[in-house]
């Protein structure tokens, strides 16, 4: 902390960082004629951890199609920060960032869809919390062409009789 002059009740407050596990905290105090004299104290720091992220969606080497979204489903948790204040990047090795910033829930949960290219893609997921530390992790999809109903057609059987009321599939 800077040299200041205490309060009219003696008091003088600095705000200390210690990023180190172990440190010592020295105060000097001096008068008008320079003499000193000091305190100090041995502080233990937890160390800050990295963010926990488990992706629930997509799934790891899963193809997708090109006309739905990927799903994406996390949790994210940290020893510091409470969810809400994690920040989320998702970047693809094809598309760039897809997202800027998802938002996480009080309990931790992060979903969303993600519009992806036709190609296999490596998503990139980083979770940081509120003091920097992070976490990447990494999945692996595909995303073919467009999902088009199959072809069908009936080869043999004549004198079958059939009963069919045509239906849009979907999924």
């Amino acid at each position: 902390c800077d040299w200041s002059v205490a309060d009219d009740e003696g008091i003088h407050e600095c705000d200390v960082d210690p990023r180190v596990v172990d440190t010592k905290i020295i105060a000097v105090v001096k008068d008008s004629r320079d003499a000193k004299t000091t305190a100090e104290i041995e502080v233990s720091v937890n160390p800050n951890q990295s963010p926990l992220i488990e992706i629930v969606q997509p799934y790891q080497n899963w193809d997708y199609y090109r006309s739905h979204p990927v799903p994406l489903q996390m949790t994210v948790s940290d020893d510091w920060t409470i969810p809400e204040d994690i920040s989320i990047t998702v970047t693809s090795s094809v598309d760039g960032a897809l997202a800027e910033s998802c938002t996480v829930g009080s309990d931790g949960l992060v979903n969303g869809d993600l519009v992806l290219s036709t190609a296999e893609h490596s998503l990139i997921i980083e979770a940081t919390d509120e003091i920097g530390a992070s976490t990447l992790s990494t999945i692996l999809v595909r995303v073919g062409g467009e999902n088009t109903p199959p072809d069908c057609e009936l080869t043999s059987g004549s004198g079958l009789l059939l009963d069919y009321t045509p239906s849009e599939i979907t999924g």
